[in-house]
Parts: C-alpha cells; sequence; structure tokens
C-alpha cells in the first residue's frame, strides 16, 4: 500500500512538474519582423528580447533592473519562417502583462552586411514597443526601418 501510495505521489509530482500551463497571468506572444521593403525577416540567427519599460518615463535607461516594473524579461529565437515564440523561464510559459522595449539581435557572417539596423538591439536606442494586455491579441508584427 505504502508503494502505490509513493507511486501516485511521485506521479502527480511528473504531471505537475512537466505541465505546459502558464502561470497565471502570463500569455503566449508570439509575432515577426518585417524588413524596410515589407519582406519577411525570414532564414536569419536571430533573437528577440522583451524587457518592461515605463511608457510613462521612456527614456529611463533599463528600468526593469530595479524590479519596480510589471512584467519580466522575456526573450524568444526566430525560426527559420520568421516567426518567434517569447518565454520567460521556460518555453512556452509566455509573457506576463505590460510594457516592452523590443530588441533584435540578428547575427551575420562576418563578411554580410547587416541586413537589420543595429539600432535595434539596444534597449536604450531601440524605438520597437509592445504592450502584452490580459485580453489582447498576443502576435505582433514589427516593421523595421533602415
Amino acid at each position: 500500500m505504502r508503494a502505490v501510495t509513493t507511486i501516485n505521489f511521485l506521479l502527480c509530482l511528473l504531471v505537475i512538474g512537466c505541465s505546459e500551463q502558464r502561470p497565471e497571468g502570463f500569455f503566449s506572444v508570439t509575432g515577426e519582423f518585417q524588413l524596410p521593403d515589407g519582406s519577411p525577416l525570414i532564414d536569419a540567427l536571430a533573437f528577440v528580447r522583451f524587457d518592461p519599460y515605463d511608457p510613462e518615463n521612456p527614456d529611463t535607461d533599463e528600468p526593469w533592473l530595479s524590479g519596480s516594473l510589471p512584467g519580466k524579461s522575456c526573450r524568444g529565437e526566430l525560426t527559420p519562417d520568421g516567426r518567434f515564440e517569447l518565454m520567460t523561464l521556460r518555453p512556452s510559459d509566455g509573457v506576463a502583462v505590460g510594457h516592452y522595449k523590443v530588441m533584435l539581435l540578428v547575427q551575420m557572417p562576418e563578411s554580410e552586411e547587416p541586413v537589420v539596423n543595429e539600432r535595434y538591439k539596444l534597449y536604450e536606442n531601440t524605438p520597437l514597443t509592445a504592450h502584452v494586455k490580459a485580453d489582447g491579441n498576443h502576435h505582433f508584427v514589427f516593421q523595421l526601418e533602415e
């Protein structure tokens, strides 16, 4: 009987630990980037990062470090078709509600010209923002400029 109880307990832990459920207040966030000519950014080794920011004080550098803003930094990687899904701590856990600055880092072979303007890779320079709402659409399309 004790062995059955132990096995049941371990099975419950396994199911809970491997669950794909998102924490409360977190939502699936997906998106894509379009190049200046409107074509999708595809076949690029690229990483996306959302960092919380305060739209009331947009010039504050790296306010997420203080922990005073809602939301948590999250990240994702572009797939070959140019899309991404963000994660906060583990795959598929989603993104907390909040305002975010969006950074894009595209790694290019040394011999190639950058496809994306360098300003998108730094928090203080990127013009891209996203607002993740509890009742909103969580698919973002970002239009990149030269």
